[in-house]
């Protein structure tokens, strides 16, 4: 246990800085990582010292004020979504690596913005296809989405951004014929993952209008 300045005895995890006055709370999760937070009165560091050790004994050991978008990614992927299909987790996976991740990866969560979104957005519009950069902006959805259900964020960053059609030059795209079309969609009626296909083909050729 830390003193005060009075020499009383503070809770343990909590000792009082002697230039301010602030009484510093801390402690180690079971993850091995130290939180620790500035607070004014020893009440405010007492509440947030319990709220934290409930949190870490009984919930995800996640800290809404210190998680970066790595540590939430990691968590959301790993534990919240396993029941979805493994390409569409494969997807999200490969969309946050090339693309989300070099740029905000090692912010906290809390501060990411729209202006990051856009950022990312940008940078992908010379180097991808639309649809590619369409998973992006379902990607950035999905995981800042649930990260707000689950309390970690009050807003979510990508509110009021608009996705555009990519910049790709038009002659790096190639139009179909009626009679290749026909031929593809007999080859792929012969698939079984014929109407996730079709579907697909339907949306790219309803944005290339």
């Amino acid at each position: 246990m830390g003193k005060n300045i009075k020499g009383k005895k503070l809770p343990k995890g909590i000792s009082r800085r002697k230039d301010d006055g602030k009484f510093i709370a801390g402690f180690v999760n079971k993850a091995g990582k130290r939180h620790q937070r500035r607070f004014d009165t020893i009440v405010e560091a007492d509440r947030w010292l319990y709220e934290m050790r409930h949190q870490d004994e009984l919930g995800d050991g996640i800290d809404a004020d210190d998680i970066t978008v790595d540590e939430w990614f990691n968590f959301w992927h790993t534990e919240l979504i396993k029941d979805l299909a493994a390409n569409t987790r494969r997807n999200y996976s490969e969309r946050y690596e090339h693309n989300i991740k070099p740029v905000i990866g090692r912010m906290k969560l809390k501060d990411v913005r729209p202006m990051h979104c856009i950022k990312i957005l940008n940078n992908m519009y010379d180097e991808y296809a639309g649809s590619t950069i369409y998973q992006t902006y379902i990607t950035f959805g999905t995981i800042f989405k649930s990260a707000k259900l689950n309390g970690k964020i009050k807003a979510h960053p990508l509110d009021g951004v608009k996705f555009s059609k990519s910049k790709k030059a038009v002659d790096d795209l190639k139009v179909l014929t009626v009679e290749e079309q026909r031929k593809f969609l007999e080859a792929v009626r012969r698939s079984r993952n014929f109407f996730s296909t079709l579907f697909c083909w339907r949306l790219a050729s309803e944005r290339a209008r």
